[in-house]
This record gives structure tokens, sequence and C-alpha cells, in this order.
């Protein structure tokens, strides 16, 4: 294989990660989205009940007489001013029971609630984090990676592809010629792309700090 062979073959297998990268974004924001509207629904359910309530009292005392209507005062002879105050009040009580909900699950207050709810949208979601975990896995444990020419600090996208663009440029320079161009560049900073900052992780670098495993859990702690 030569240089620039070799060059194309890391290049792939990056272009691979970023995918994958690309694929638990797209997996992290799928199930915060899950967790939502599970929560917008458990908020649903629990904005009904006092209108329910409210409105199942409000029948027994109408056909019971519990209460005489004429301690509500005349009004309660019109029979629409009845209905239209209940429907008010009802989605009143129902408005600000969903608001209070939502905003206690985004403060964390509702603990037991909302663990089943991660529960479930953590165990529905598990299938597809094994299967890109493991996709991952094999990436990052492959030979290209693991026994790379190229150092762990360039092995992105960018990097390889500026590398494989400098062999291009000038068919006689090496793989190990077109890494210390790159180096010096980056040192000089003489470098229209300014690929990468000293002290910056490389994409590489950061995956292998990463506990790709179990990409969600952090979204479920």
């Amino acid at each position: 294989m030569t240089d620039i062979e070799y060059s194309y073959a890391v290049l792939d297998i990056l272009e691979q990660l970023q995918e994958n990268i690309r694929k638990r974004d797209n997996l992290k924001r799928e199930a915060r989205k899950k967790q939502t509207e599970e929560a917008a629904t458990m908020a649903m359910l629990f904005s009904l009940i006092i209108p329910a309530t409210l409105l199942i009292i409000f029948v027994i005392i109408e056909t019971t007489d519990l209460i005489s209507v004429a301690t509500f005062g005349e009004t309660l002879d019109n029979p629409y001013i009845v209905i239209v105050g209940i429907l008010l009040l009802c989605s009143s009580f129902a408005v600000y029971s969903y608001l209070f909900v939502m905003h206690s699950w985004r403060q964390g207050w509702i603990k037991f609630g909302a663990k089943r709810v991660k529960k479930r949208v953590y165990q529905a979601m598990n299938d597809q984090k094994n299967e890109i975990g493991l996709e991952l896995k094999n990436i990052l444990e492959s030979s290209l990676l693991m026994h790379s020419r190229i150092p762990d600090k360039f092995l992105s996208v960018r990097s390889v592809t500026f590398l494989i663009r400098t062999q291009e440029s000038n068919p006689e320079m090496t793989l190990e010629n077109a890494i210390s161009k790159l180096e010096q560049d980056i040192k000089n900073k003489d470098s229209a792309h300014v690929l990468l900052r000293e002290d910056e992780l490389s994409m590489i670098e950061r995956e292998r700090q990463n506990r790709y495993l179990n990409f969600l859990a952090e979204i479920f702690e």
C-alpha cells in the first residue's frame, strides 16, 4: 500500500467515525425528545385530574342539593353563566397544572415519575445504542487507528485531508514529510486552514476518552 493509499484508507475510517458521531448525536436528540414527549403526556394526564374532580364535585352538588344554589348568588339561576364559569375554571386549572408539572420536570423536582420515564425511554433505545456503540468500538480498535502511522493528534478528517492534498500536490513527498509540513504549519501558524491548536485534542483523542459504549448514560443520569 502506497502512502497516498494508506492516507485514503485512514480518511475512510475517520469518515466512518464522523458518521458514528452524527448517529450518536441524533440518538441523543431523539432520547431527549422522547423524554419530553413522555413528560408532556404525564403532565397532560395530571392536569386533567383537578378539573375533572371539580366538575364531578359540581355535578354532585347540583344533583343532590348539598349546597343551596342561593348561597352562590342569583347568577347561578342562569345555566349558561354556570357552564361558562365552570369551563373557565377547569381550563385554568388544567393549563396551570400542566405548566407546573412541566416546570417541575425541567427542574428535576419530579423524582419517581422521572425515573420511570427515563427507564422506559432508555430501554426502548437500548438496541440502537448498543448497535452504534459496537460500531464505534470496532472503528476505534481497527488496526488503522490502533497502529496508525499518523500521530493521534492529526487523526481527524480535516488533518488527514490536508495530508492527502499535500502528497497529491507533490508526488515525491512521503507521508512522514507531509506530517512534518503539517506540524510546521501549525507551529508557525502560517497556514490558512489552521487545522489544530497545540492544546486541542483531535477527534480520535476525544473519542478514546469518552465512555462510548454507554453514550446515552449522560442523558439519563
